[in-house]
């Protein structure tokens, strides 16, 4: 992700970086659901009931942290051009 121009009124930015943001936590949060409801399915398949949808809800959000670290530290501002 590329960060904001600090150059741009202030508005677009708080936009830019809004939906920047928002759209990390709609991430984490389909990752965790799309994980969660393979191990629900696997479950119905297998009758392992409640075992592989917690297997999935908690590999997801560890899957869904690890993305956001990687992606959280790259959307600093740049520094002003001196």
């Amino acid at each position: 992700m590329q960060p904001s121009d600090p150059r741009q009124p202030a508005g677009r930015r708080v936009a830019v970086d809004f939906g920047r943001y928002a759209g990390l936590g709609l991430q984490y949060a389909l990752t965790i659901a799309l994980l969660a409801a393979i191990g629900w399915w696997l479950d119905s398949r297998w009758e392992t009931t409640p075992w592989l949808l917690v297997v999935g809800a908690v590999l997801g959000s560890v899957a869904g942290f690890f993305n956001l670290v990687r992606a959280v530290p790259s959307s600093k501002p740049p520094r002003p051009p001196e």
